[in-house]
């Protein structure tokens, strides 16, 4: 999106998934934004990672993938790659920045200009959908809204068709 903003002459086109545009609550549990502490985050960080990382890790998935299931190769890979403390606390600093980004980046997504398909799950628990999908769509004056029913915040593993559909819708305009 920012590159958009910055670059329209370079762009032709955005397909956006379940965008997390607006501030608010993005489903992220306290305990995920921890680590992302100075000192104490860390503590807590190398102490609980290795007791509570695999649980929190399968209960964020569950929420993610929510109502589809989370695959189980999926979800095998992820809780070994996202239950290492670095990781984590990288995880938790880049969300912190975001969420600190996009009070200054909303006010200036009317300057995208190009056509942009967001695609959003009417079920999602993550980034909600009239919060974020459904404002931006206002905010976007080349934009379309499609909201897929009975789908969840991963859409490109649950509905995969309907982001080629929508790759292909832009690549046409």
């Amino acid at each position: 999106m920012v590159y958009a903003m910055l670059h329209p002459q370079d762009v032709g086109g955005l397909v956006l998934l379940a965008p997390a545009v607006y501030e608010g609550d993005d489903g992220v549990s306290f305990l995920s934004k921890l680590p992302a502490w100075p000192v104490i985050g860390d503590v807590m960080n190398f102490l609980f990672t290795p007791l509570l990382g695999a649980w929190l890790v399968r209960t964020d998935l569950q929420k993610a993938f929510s109502p589809d299931r989370v695959p189980k190769n999926y979800l095998r890979h992820t809780v070994s790659e996202w239950t290492r403390p670095k990781k984590v606390k990288w995880y938790s600093i880049d969300d912190a920045l975001l969420i600190e980004s996009l009070p200054k980046l909303s006010p200036n997504y009317s300057q995208v200009t190009v056509p942009t398909v967001i695609l959003t799950g009417d079920s999602d628990l993550i980034v909600p959908a009239k919060e974020n999908a459904h404002r931006l769509h206002e905010a976007l004056p080349q934009s379309e809204l499609i909201i897929l029913p009975n789908t969840g915040h991963q859409i490109p593993f649950t509905k995969p068709d309907a982001v080629v559909e929508a790759v292909g819708r832009i690549s046409s305009a």
